[in-house]
């Protein structure tokens, strides 16, 4: 079998059940994004590109797709959390490619990746900036620019994440998501958790579970290391 298709590895696409025309148009996106031409923004933490679905056909004839066809494409990869959309005035469409979901796989890469990097470059200049929350099949990476967070004690982060979010979400989503949740390791600008069902997690309205992680990480980096005594903290 042969190992890359376009830039991808193809075991990855299969895994993820992509077509070739998908296969195309994430290559063009992910490339039309990186060339430096492209509108970006920041929403909801995530970095998104502005793009019209004129420019995408005129520079994609081959697709031999019209604006409804295309839609339904990115429909199909927005399904398969290859992409998000955000449509601003009904008709201005931005996207966020996960590039790491991408080249990567479901269980996504457990270091910091090209992407990683980027993300935490692009936040704003001058402070640390929100974490960046990525989640993966049974795996959460959070990425943060607080020189403290290697210095992290994991059982203390964890405890406190716990107890910050159990009351934000229900009794089952919480016992599901969270009771058997580990810190896998903590290290420069890099937090990785197993979770069970992260999908739950992420679909929350209002960023529950990432709003927990900035709140969480601000209180312990305020700390002598985040290392408090765990003896009289209880979940």
């Amino acid at each position: 079998m042969r190992n890359y298709i376009f830039d991808f590895d193809q075991q990855v696409m299969m895994d993820l059940n992509l077509s070739l025309e998908e296969c195309l148009l994430l290559d063009y996106l992910t490339k039309f994004f990186d060339s430096g031409y492209a509108v970006t923004k920041y929403i909801d933490r995530r970095k998104y590109c502005w793009i019209t679905y004129k420019k995408m056909l005129e520079d994609l004839p081959i697709l031999r797709k019209k604006e409804r066809q295309t839609r339904r494409v990115l429909v199909s990869l927005e399904q398969k959390g290859l992409i998000k959309r955000h449509l601003e005035n009904k008709n201005r469409l931005y996207i966020y490619v996960n590039q790491e979901l991408l080249f990567y796989g479901y269980d996504g890469n457990e270091g910091l990746t090209n992407e990683d990097i980027k993300d935490l470059n692009d936040l704003p200049a001058g402070q640390d900036g929100p974490p960046i929350v990525k989640y993966y099949k049974n795996k959460i990476k959070i990425l943060s620019r607080n020189a403290r967070v290697k210095d992290l004690d994991k059982f203390y982060f964890l405890l406190k994440l716990k107890q910050k979010l159990k009351p934000l979400i229900s009794e089952i989503s919480f016992d599901i998501c969270m009771k058997n949740a580990e810190v896998i390791s903590i290290s420069d600008n890099l937090i990785i958790l197993s979770v069970s069902a992260p999908n739950i997690l992420k679909d929350r309205p209002g960023n529950v579970f990432e709003n927990a992680v900035i709140e969480v990480i601000n209180e312990l980096a305020s700390e002598e290391g985040g290392s408090k005594s765990l003896a009289n903290s209880t979940l």
